[in-house]
């Protein structure tokens, strides 16, 4: 019989081998070419956020709150927005108390191009779980909570190795 620990490394291995294929996939799609044109990785990235604000963190979406997000410097936030703004997919609102700074909100074109690339990561997915029993596809479903804590836990402990801050916790 495995014992917990033997568990826990037999998952993390498959996990470590499996996720990366993921990445793969969805970098294939967002670097692509679309009705709107080529739209690039981090830009489809900021345009999803900005469909979902509960990917935000609960912060406003403005260049600093996207680097930290990101966990880039604002400057390189800074030209991705102006990409995104040069095609209409986005535009940048005046804080009316700070001159310095601008809510960045979606388009009705960046929701456009948004939802295309979506759907086509949701048609590919769904034809690729296609092989599953309904049941198994439950069971998987049951387990999203988990797979999305680890994602949140390996995003804490991605920010503490880069930081070297230890005070980084797995809240």
């Amino acid at each position: 019989m495995a014992t917990n620990g033997d568990v826990s490394l037999q998952l993390a291995n498959e996990l470590v081998l499996t996720l990366p294929s993921f990445d793969r996939w969805t970098s294939s799609i967002w670097d692509s070419e679309t009705p709107f044109g080529r739209v690039g990785h981090r830009q489809v990235q900021i345009l999803y956020r900005l469909r979902y604000p509960i990917y935000m963190n609960g912060l406003p979406a403005t260049a600093s709150s996207l680097a930290e997000l990101f966990s880039v410097r604002k400057s390189v936030v800074t030209r991705w927005l102006a990409g995104l703004e040069a095609r209409g997919f986005i535009e940048r609102v005046d804080v009316p108390d700070d001159r310095r700074s601008h809510l960045i909100e979606l388009t009705e074109s960046g929701h456009a191009v948004s939802v295309y690339i979506e759907e086509i990561f949701v048609e590919e997915m769904k034809q690729s779980i296609g092989f599953m029993s309904r049941e198994s596809m439950e069971q998987l479903l049951e387990v999203m909570p988990l797979l999305n804590q680890i994602s949140t836990n390996l995003e804490y402990a991605r920010k503490e190795r880069v930081t070297g801050d230890s005070r980084v916790s797995n809240a």
